[in-house]
C-alpha cells in the first residue's frame, strides 16, 4: 500500500485515510508496533498533502508557559471526538482527558457527533471551548486549525 501510494500520487489519497481502521491488529498476539507505525506514517503522509493544498500551515511551535502570541497561560489541548456522550469510547477514553486535563489547560473540546445528552453536557462545562454540530471535514479541519492547539487528542 506504501508502495503504491507513493507511486499513484493522487490529490484525492487523503480520502482514503480512516475509511479503513487495523483494529483487529491489537488482537493479535504479536508485536504491530511496527506494522502500525507504517500505518500511521502513512496516512499522516495523505494528511500532509492535504493540509498543505487546504491551506492550512502548521502552527508555528510556542515557548513553554506561553500561549500564542507569547502571553502568559495554560496549554492549549484540544479533543476531537464523535463520542462525546454516553458511549463505551467516552467512558473508557475521552471522559477521563477531560476531566483530567480542564483545570490545567486551556480544553477545546470539538464534539464531530450529532447525539447530545448529559456527558455532552459534562463535557461543555469542562472546555474552555466546545464545538459541536454537523459540519464537513474541511470545515472541521479549519476550526481545529484555528484554536491555535498544542497538543490534539
Amino acid at each position: 500500500m506504501c508502495k503504491w501510494f507513493a507511486t499513484a500520487r493522487r490529490a484525492d489519497a487523503y480520502l482514503a485515510v480512516g475509511v479503513h481502521q487495523p483494529f483487529y491488529l491489537a488482537y493479535q498476539e504479536v508485536p504491530n508496533r511496527e506494522l502500525l507505525a507504517k500505518y500511521g506514517a502513512l496516512c499522516a503522509g495523505q494528511m500532509a498533502v492535504w493540509q498543505s493544498s487546504a491551506g492550512l500551515p502548521l502552527p508555528a511551535r510556542r515557548q513553554a508557559g506561553n500561549t500564542h502570541g507569547n502571553r502568559p497561560g495554560k496549554p492549549r489541548i484540544g479533543i476531537v471526538s464523535a463520542h462525546v456522550r454516553e458511549h463505551s469510547v467516552w467512558t473508557a477514553l475521552v471522559r477521563g482527558w477531560v476531566e483530567g486535563l480542564a483545570a490545567a489547560n486551556d480544553l477545546h473540546i470539538f464534539h464531530l457527533g450529532a447525539m447530545q445528552d448529559a456527558e455532552t453536557e459534562l463535557a461543555r462545562r469542562r472546555a474552555a471551548r466546545f464545538e459541536a454540530g454537523p459540519r464537513a471535514f474541511d470545515a472541521w479541519a479549519r476550526v481545529i486549525h484555528e484554536a491555535q492547539l498544542d497538543l490534539l487528542l
